[in-house]
């Protein structure tokens, strides 16, 4: 006679070691004024010059201008447990918070590099993607090149528009592969850097989708930006018990986005390493 199996505790979901948010700076706290959005007019991109001096005390700047008004509208991430209200002892809350924590670096990335819900959304969110409209991205190559090439390139994009400012490459986890493999990028704690200081992003919710879209395939794509933040707002809590089947809902929300410290560079390189087609082919 086969015994009964234990109910025992379940493994805790954990959220993962890199990605998004374990490397761009968090912006976090109970402030949400930003809740409807946020727009400010950045520093750097490199406002300045240089010009002969004609005569003594001649110091006029003329023609300056400042760097376009960065504008984002946060979007909403949850995490959520189900499970039959007999089972009393079960940490529904808990479980719900870290299924948060696990996915939200995964949702956050996948709306900066493919803008699923700023897409979705009717009107359009006001969110900068990476794979956004083609005409908002400096393309750097004109045909698939290797990723020690590919990144050269987006360094030296970074280089000319913020002006030596550091900025971040965004890979897929499958192109973070080939540069470490190629030496090209070092791990300082859980961020990886190039040779000028540009933090490296590889995250599970990075498709490697090119500008406009188009879908990654033999090749796939590398992007170079300014610095972005990651903001969250406090993690909120509903219960939903469904008596008609006996179960309970727990989810753990909480309103996040990603803010562009300035829209000053936005660089693509087209990089010939062909994606993983993960599942099986199409």
């Amino acid at each position: 006679m086969a015994q009964l199996r234990a109910n025992v505790q379940a493994p805790p979901a954990r959220p993962p070691v890199y990605g998004l948010i374990a490397a761009a700076p968090a912006i976090e706290g109970p402030d949400l004024r930003w809740a409807g959005g946020w727009s400010f007019q950045p520093e750097g991109c490199g406002l300045g010059g240089k010009v002969a001096v004609v005569c003594e005390g001649d110091t006029t700047q003329a023609g300056l201008g400042g760097p376009a008004v960065v504008e984002g509208e946060p979007i909403w991430i949850f995490g959520a447990d189900r499970c039959t209200t007999m089972q009393r002892s079960r940490d529904n809350e808990g479980r719900a918070r870290r299924q948060l924590a696990a996915v939200e670096s995964y949702q956050l990335a996948d709306e900066l590099w493919s803008g699923t819900v700023t897409t979705a959304a009717t009107p359009d969110l006001e969110n900068r993607f990476l794979a956004g409209p083609a005409a908002g991205s400096d393309t750097l190559t004109t045909a698939g090149v290797t990723p020690v090439a590919g990144l050269g390139c987006v360094t030296q994009g970074l280089a000319e528009y913020l002006k030596g400012q550091p900025g971040m490459v965004h890979v897929t986890p499958q192109l973070l592969q080939h540069l470490v493999a190629d030496n090209i990028v070092t791990r300082q704690g859980n961020l990886w850097v190039t040779a000028m200081g540009h933090i490296v992003v590889a995250d599970a919710g990075y498709s490697g989708d090119g500008p406009g879209g188009v879908a990654a395939g033999a090749t796939q794509w590398m992007y170079g930006t300014a610095m972005v933040r990651v903001r969250r707002g406090p993690v909120e809590l509903t219960d939903t018990i469904d008596h008609r089947v006996n179960t309970r809902l727990v989810v753990a929300g909480r309103l996040a986005g990603v803010q562009w410290d300035s829209e000053c560079a936005h660089v693509a390189a087209e990089i010939a390493v062909s994606i993983c087609a993960v599942g099986g082919a199409a």
